[in-house]
């Protein structure tokens, strides 16, 4: 089984460009720094996009082509509404094992591990009342304290800062049609020849 966590291209790169220049997942560069390197910046996103769209194209190809099973999880989605998320990635990894639907011992269990691993369980199985000091907090949830825009969540925070150009985002649309009629072209030929085979070959 595949879980495929996709993060929107803009805030990804953003995010990279960042990791690059501070060599850390916590720093953020400061406006300047934008400004001093906005064509480095520009051909770095330029550059990005086609990786960030072949890894995906890769990872559904190859899903589709062996008949893995995939889930597709929006880190978007994820930080808005981690405890949904995490049942729904429970439910595919365990399928009925979970037992979330229907409503058994084996799926309070796996709903309370999920709350849990948030921070927002109770502090046993059997009781259904949160601690006041457990906290659903993103900053709660690894290692270190993630970026973010003054304490707040950073989603779609590289578009309203404006980091990308009009010229760069219309290459990065431009890149993201061309690779999927590339795609498309190439999965369309493997099917065509595909159906030409006979059983002999």
């Amino acid at each position: 089984r595949v879980l495929l966590l996709v993060r929107n291209p803009y805030d990804a790169i953003d995010s990279y460009w960042n990791l690059c220049c501070t060599n850390t997942h916590t720093r953020t560069l400061e406006e300047s720094v934008y400004i001093k390197y906005a064509q480095k910046f520009d051909a770095m996103a330029r550059h990005e996009i086609k990786i960030w769209c072949e890894f995906h194209y890769y990872w559904l190809d190859i899903c589709e082509k062996e008949g893995i099973p995939i889930l597709i999880v929006r880190y978007e989605d994820l930080v808005l509404n981690i405890e949904a998320e995490m049942i729904r990635v429970m439910k595919f990894l365990l399928g009925k094992l979970c037992g979330v639907e229907d409503g058994s011992k084996m799926g309070s269990f796996w709903q309370w591990r999920a709350r849990h691993a948030i921070g927002n369980a109770a502090t046993s199985v059997r009781s259904e009342k949160k601690s006041p000091n457990e906290s659903t907090r993103i900053c709660n949830l690894g290692s270190y304290t993630p970026r973010s825009s003054s304490g707040g969540l950073s989603i779609g925070k590289s578009i309203r800062k404006k980091r990308f150009s009009d010229r760069v985002l219309l290459h990065m649309h431009e890149v993201a049609v061309s690779l999927e009629l590339e795609r498309k072209q190439k999965n369309d030929a493997a099917k065509q020849q595909q159906n030409n085979m006979t059983l002999l070959q």
